[in-house]
């Protein structure tokens, strides 16, 4: 889809399908891409609705590049409403869970923020030869444990699977707590990412 002259591709969860969103773009003609989206919180300053746009994403087999200009500017022209996190994103193909590992990683990558699909799109950037930026919103601080076997819940796309939440509400009914915080710290997010929207896309046009 094209929204006000930006090519967009909803890739869903995961790095897999992140790279073949990435690669339609690519092949539709973009020359530079921004991943954009919610991460999780690892530093526990982050709160939900915070933005990282990132000086460079850690995966498990090594750093990605991201293109300083743009990162800066887009920076530059969100950081009118608050603060713009830009510490490293830690990208990876696992679904992290609790808060002693949110802790672990922030020791071992210095990382602030998680995602799984950031680093695909870097690697599919600078494959390409363009541009690259990451904007991300927390969606769960780092003080959230995510409920048990959470990923179960949604599918690739990122689509809620009714019967197996609530079957495993069933199992454990004081899940409900931790998954109403999960609902409006998401809201939040996507809230933010809405109001910032038109600030990073002009700041990514710029020639």
């Amino acid at each position: 889809m094209v929204i006000d002259g930006a090519r967009m591709a909803v890739s869903g969860i995961g790095p897999e399908r992140a790279a073949a969103a990435a690669q339609k773009l690519l092949e539709a003609g973009a020359d530079r891409l921004l991943s954009w989206g919610v991460a999780g919180g690892l530093a526990p300053p982050l709160g939900a609705g915070d933005l990282v746009v990132p000086e460079r994403i850690v995966t498990p087999r090594g750093d990605r590049p991201v293109d300083a200009t743009q990162a800066a500017a887009v920076a530059a022209a969100l950081s009118d409403d608050e603060p713009i996190h830009r510490e490293p994103l830690y990208s990876t193909d696992e679904l992290v869970r609790t808060a002693a590992r949110c802790q672990q990683l922030v020791q071992q990558t210095g990382a602030v923020a998680v995602d799984m699909e950031a680093g695909a799109v870097a690697a599919s950037a600078a494959a390409a030869g363009v541009p690259f930026v990451a904007v991300k919103a927390i969606c769960d601080p780092a003080d959230f444990d995510m409920p048990p076997a959470a990923q179960d819940w949604m599918t690739p796309a990122g689509r809620l699977r009714p019967t197996r939440l609530l079957l495993a509400m069933a199992r454990r009914p004081t899940m409900r707590h931790d998954l109403q915080r999960l609902r409006r710290d998401f809201t939040v997010a996507r809230r933010r990412l809405a109001t910032a929207a038109p600030a990073a896309l002009a700041a990514m046009s710029a020639p």
